[in-house]
């Protein structure tokens, strides 16, 4: 009986690890209009209040950092060098993204979390001399180490030190310190409205399931 009772703990144990290591990421391919442009991420997009939130297609300006950083049709980016903000009511967690400054090597960026208007995580990753081109920050390659925002309700991107010998790629199309982001890496589908339980919570509730029928198995 301990043995058995050993085996559904780890079991459990398994699932749930499983059921915790899967972030979703959000990618605004959903926001592809079908042809290059850019506009407005608008109110409750994916579950979030945005603000200063606007998205660009990969081609919408082929020389800058906005193409080389999104990784399929649609990204986001910090209008007018503005800082970025996602929030929700539900607390949510942050693993990674994908960011490139548009115009600069040797720029960085800020991350900044709140939980009920207090800074409670604050992280600047210094993008160095790739930049440019856009880079994983905790997903994909892991070229950078990962964020670790845990329980937050809002979060800030934002455009932060250029260092002197950055070089500016900037051009006719444009310039400055804007940064674009792309594949936000999440710990729960944002937005999700319905009271249908998530994938990962029926992984959940299969491997509970499991258990039970391995111990009442033992017991007849």
């Amino acid at each position: 009986m301990e043995r058995t009772v050993a085996s559904v703990c780890v079991l459990l144990v398994l699932c749930v690890a499983v059921v915790d290591a899967v972030p979703d990421c959000l990618d605004f391919e959903d926001l592809w209009p079908g042809y290059q442009a850019s506009g407005v991420v608008t109110a409750g997009y994916q579950g979030f209040d945005w603000t200063w939130g606007k998205w660009m297609t990969k081609d919408n300006i082929p020389s800058s950092g906005y193409h080389n950083t999104i990784e399929g049709n649609v990204g986001i980016y910090t209008p007018w060098e503005y800082t970025v903000i996602m929030e929700r009511d539900d607390p949510f967690d942050v693993y990674g993204a994908r960011v490139g400054a548009a115009w600069n090597d040797y720029q960085d960026v800020k991350f900044i979390g709140y939980l009920d208007g207090s800074v409670v995580l604050e992280q600047v990753v210094e993008l160095g001399a790739q930049s440019y081109y856009g880079l994983d920050i905790g997903c994909g390659d892991f070229d950078l180490p990962g964020l670790n925002f845990r329980g937050i309700d809002q979060l800030a991107i934002a455009p932060w030190d250029v260092l002197p010998y950055a070089t500016d790629h900037g051009s006719d199309s444009g310039s400055g310190d804007h940064i674009c982001i792309d594949n936000i890496w999440l710990t729960a589908p944002p937005g999700s409205s319905d009271d249908s339980p998530e994938p990962a919570t029926w992984l959940l509730l299969a491997c509970t399931g499991l258990a039970g029928a391995v111990a009442r198995r033992r017991r007849s």
